[in-house]
């Protein structure tokens, strides 16, 4: 079949659209749920610059010492903070404790419980800056660096002396990075996700793992999607929709698809695509947001081949459009004939185009011969020598005639020969090894011998 090429365009409406697509999030249950990446403080360790960004949806609504609630971060109270933390009520704390034990606090009260948002916290040498769903919220200057590589990255939890802040509530889209986002950047991850390419993202947490509300037992830890530190599973249930995998926030990749037939090309951005599967990819967008797209692409093939049994034919494609058509005049269309089988009325060369799935094909051609000449009795010629057989094909034949020899699949092999009576021999040693039918056509009818060539 003839390859096409088919070109998707997308076109991105803003950078604050966000599209509805399940996927997961992770649910902690407050009493000892949380996720530990060991050592991740390597990752931004004598870095000037760090950002933390996650979507968290917070439900405790009773927030006393000691029951805070931390989202994600570090924090070891001595010479290695970057977190943030709800307080009581709507108000959540965000602090850089630099190396040499000083802290620096950006305080925001505009949490919003039992509803999905968007936190950023970016720290560039100068300053420490908090962003709520893609908005600037608040700052304050900041220094210094964090040398300890031996802290872990928290999710769930941020403990303070002997107390453990355990989040009750739900995280997803979790990243770290040794680079401090701008709040152009921040708007993009607010509004179009994560590009896992960016230049400096170390932890990436998508939490797109198990079934949402069921048995996932098996699964001990999250995939950094960015970088080699996974986070381990600590306290989950997870079984049921608590203390387990769960829907998460809406997908920022617009799911949609597409079919092709088998043999077709599809462009989608920078990947050229052939086979059946899911695909993202980043496409440009207004105000230089990265709108990351999800592809899901079908391929629809169609069966071509054909059963031939003596004079008939029949597509072996079910529940098909069917058009035959004659190989011997540039597979013309044979008017009338578009069932599933079919009985040429005269020898030829024939094929079958067959529409399955919106897609066409055609089929190998075909060869019928013989068509209205009446079958002999077998003993009109007869084989002569053993079977299987070698380089010579031994036949005695009682009336002359022209000998054509064909595989299982009706395609002629060998035509054209004249044998007359008596014996005589035929050459075939240019065959391969399988299964053939000589058939002998004279004036009074055909007669059929099949033989193996070994």
């Amino acid at each position: 079949m003839k390859k096409r090429i088919l070109t998707i365009l997308f076109f991105v409406s803003g950078p604050l659209l966000l599209f509805a697509q399940s996927q997961n999030a992770l649910d902690f249950d407050g009493i000892d749920d949380q996720v530990i990446v060991q050592d991740g403080s390597q990752y931004i360790a004598g870095s000037s610059q760090i950002s933390l960004t996650f979507w968290v949806y917070p439900k405790n609504n009773v927030t006393t010492f000691p029951d805070y609630d931390g989202f994600a971060g570090f924090r070891n109270n001595s010479d290695g903070d970057f977190y943030i933390v709800q307080l009581p009520g709507n108000t959540v704390e965000c602090r850089l404790r630099n190396s040499t034990g000083a802290a620096y606090d950006v305080v925001y009260s505009g949490l919003i419980l039992n509803t999905w948002q968007h936190f950023a916290l970016t720290y560039d040498g100068a300053t420490l800056t908090l962003y709520h769903n893609g908005v600037f919220v608040g700052s304050q200057p900041a220094s210094g660096v964090i040398t300890n590589s031996f802290i872990p990255f928290l999710i769930g939890n941020l403990p303070w002396t002997s107390a453990d802040f355990l989040l009750y509530g739900q995280m997803d889209e979790v990243s770290l990075w040794n680079t401090a986002l701008t709040a152009q950047e921040v708007a993009c991850i607010y509004s179009n996700g994560i590009n896992t390419s960016s230049s400096g993202l170390d932890i990436y947490f998508d939490f797109n793992q198990g079934i949402p509300g069921g048995t996932n037992t098996a699964i001990t830890s999250l995939t950094n999607s960015a970088g080699i530190l996974n986070g381990s599973l600590n306290g989950f249930q997870l079984s049921g929709n608590t203390s387990n995998f769960v829907a998460g926030i809406p997908s920022y990749a617009t799911p949609d698809s597409a079919t092709i037939c088998q043999g077709d090309v599809y462009l989608f951005g920078s990947q050229t695509l052939t086979t059946a599967g899911v695909y993202t990819e980043a496409f440009p967008g207004f105000g230089g947001c990265d709108s990351l797209v999800a592809l899901t692409l079908n391929v629809n093939s169609v069966d071509t081949s054909v059963t031939q049994i003596d004079f008939s034919l029949t597509s072996n494609q079910a529940n098909a459009s069917y058009q035959w058509l004659d190989c011997q005049t540039g597979y013309s269309i044979l008017p009338g004939d578009t069932l599933a089988a079919y009985d040429p009325p005269i020898d030829g060369t024939y094929a079958v185009a067959v529409t399955y799935g919106g897609c066409t094909d055609t089929s190998s051609c075909y060869t019928i011969v013989g068509v209205g000449i009446t079958e002999l009795h077998q003993q009109s010629m007869w084989m002569t020598s053993a079977n299987p057989v070698a380089d010579q094909l031994q036949l005695n034949v009682n009336s002359p005639g022209t000998l054509v020899i064909t595989d299982v699949s009706g395609r002629i092999v060998k035509s054209g020969q004249t044998l007359y009576k008596g014996n005589q021999v035929v050459p075939v040693g240019f065959l391969r090894s399988g299964i053939f039918i000589a058939s002998l056509y004279t004036s009074s009818g055909v007669v059929h011998i099949r033989f193996m060539k070994r």
